[in-house]
């Protein structure tokens, strides 16, 4: 009895499904609509958008053109126009700019930079200055550093020279020299020392073995069982020791 009923049970459900697959496949495909590949619906032509059960055409605004796609308004603006919602405007190019490449937007020619006013306006140059190779600005030729609009000559202290460096005082002081002001003081080594270049720590340091103690460079001591550091002017416990105080002890 109950193989019975589950074979009518099947008979049900098996009639449910075929009379749905073929109800499916007699679904009329409106007009201006093609047969979905990748189902047994359908969707839109190309210029039609679906609404309901119909396929609507797309309104192409003047200067737009058809997408082809599915998605979105269904059309964008050609180059030159840009979309206000439902039209394609021109893009306004001022006097000395042109067509960016997207055709949305624009650029200043080389020469001139673009105001607040959407304009392009003329470059001046002052004397000893160029274009960037941007072309929207000028720089200064070197040794020249530009001041408000001109490019003026840095003038170095004795002991120094001038930099190629867009940023700073367009000088530094020579080798064995530290800036002090505007002015390049000599550096006093200590004994046991030799010149960094640097500006932090006062144009020198200790040689290996020896550490900085005010202004002179004293022996480094090293305890039972350490060694000089990677730094060397310290020391370090050996392996299998740690530091206690100034010693070095097992773990």
């Amino acid at each position: 009895m109950l193989a019975g009923i589950n074979l009518r049970f099947c008979w049900v459900i098996c009639t449910i499904f075929f009379l749905g697959t073929s109800l499916q496949a007699q679904t009329p495909i409106p007009q201006n609509a093609i047969k979905d590949n990748f189902g047994d619906g359908w969707k839109c032509s190309v210029g039609f958008y679906q609404k309901g059960e119909e396929c609507l055409a797309v309104q192409v605004p003047n200067n737009a053109f058809l997408t082809g796609k599915s998605y979105g308004k269904g059309w964008e603006c050609k180059r030159g126009f840009v979309s206000d919602g439902s039209s394609c405007d021109p893009v306004h190019v001022p006097e000395n700019a042109f067509l960016n490449s997207s055709g949305t937007g624009w650029h200043c020619e080389r020469g001139f930079s673009k105001t607040f006013g959407n304009n392009c306006l003329a470059i001046t140059v002052p004397l000893n200055g160029f274009l960037n190779s941007r072309g929207d600005n000028w720089e200064c030729e070197f040794p020249y550093r530009a001041v408000d609009d001109e490019c003026l000559r840095p003038v170095a202290p004795r002991n120094a020279h001038l930099t190629h460096a867009t940023y700073g005082k367009g000088w530094e002081c020579n080798r064995g020299y530290m800036e002090t002001g505007e002015s390049c003081s000599p550096i006093t080594l200590p004994e046991n020392a030799y010149l960094s270049g640097n500006t932090f720590d006062d144009g020198w340091k200790c040689k290996r073995n020896y550490k900085k103690l005010a202004n002179n460079c004293i022996p480094v001591v090293v305890p039972e069982n350490a060694h000089i550091d990677y730094s060397g002017n310290a020391w370090a416990c050996n392996r299998s020791f740690r530091r206690v105080d100034a010693t070095c002890t097992l773990k």
